[in-house]
């Protein structure tokens, strides 16, 4: 699931979610980076420059410090409600378009909802 999430739109929604997010960051590093800094040892700033912008690369560097997840992965995988769809007791209708660019029908495991 995650590699097709990099690799959709060939990348571009991973890209631009990342700038997006690590343009939040930067917006707010007067607060964060010394927070960062006294709390886990990591120059914020610092960070963000020597690192590409994207959905993983912003939760490898928030997410898992503020979280105690071992790595964006771990986060990811534990947080996706693709794992929880088969304990849902209640009938429940999924939607989803065939052709949406970015969860598109080869995405889906469609066993899971069986």
């Amino acid at each position: 699931m995650l590699e097709y999430f990099k690799n959709s739109l060939n990348g571009t929604y991973d890209k631009a979610l990342g700038k997006y997010q690590f343009d939040r960051v930067r917006s707010n590093l007067n607060i964060m980076q010394p927070y960062f800094q006294e709390k886990f040892g990591i120059d914020l700033e610092k960070k963000l420059n020597e690192t590409a912008p994207s959905y993983i690369a912003y939760h490898q560097i928030i997410t898992v410090p503020l979280n105690g997840y071992s790595d964006a992965y771990e986060y990811i995988n534990e947080c996706s409600p693709f794992y929880r769809i088969p304990f849902i007791k209640k009938p429940t209708m999924f939607l989803n378009s065939l052709n949406d660019p970015f969860m598109g029908e080869d995405v889906i495991d469609y066993e899971v909802f069986k």
